[in-house]
């Protein structure tokens, strides 16, 4: 694979679309003559999803090669900025910085996706953003 500055992992262009192999692998470019092949534009910080309906995350760069070599039309792409990852930075951020205090049950809360969690047991949502 060519160097990914980004991640560290490496990347390769596969059919157009510059694919670092993080896990799972992100979109860092994309030919514009790629775009008439899916319903929706891929766009830098894309993550691809599934190769003819199997799932690509936990698998490595080899794995989801051998999987392309045997591609049948279905590559499947989910938005970069979508909830997933929201829900993974703030989990982050939670685990790093502990939680705030929830004045209804005397325990801890944290905004996670859009959603705050009072930590009782089990935990309750206290609010949500639109």
């Amino acid at each position: 694979p060519q160097e990914d500055a980004e991640s560290g992992k490496g990347c390769d262009w596969i059919g157009g679309i510059l694919l670092a192999w993080t896990s799972p692998p992100v979109v860092r470019d994309v030919k514009p003559e790629v775009q008439k092949h899916f319903p929706q534009p891929i766009s830098p910080g894309d993550i691809l999803r599934q190769i003819d309906g199997k799932h690509v995350r936990g698998l490595n760069r080899e794995q989801i090669l051998r999987l392309l070599q045997d591609f049948k039309g279905s590559i499947g792409f989910r938005n970069g900025s979508d909830m997933d990852e929201d829900v993974r930075k703030s989990a982050q951020d939670a685990l790093q910085h502990g939680p705030q205090e929830d004045a209804e049950s005397g325990k801890g809360c944290d905004w996670i996706g859009g959603i705050l969690l009072a930590w009782t047991s089990p935990p309750v949502v206290r609010d949500v953003k639109p």
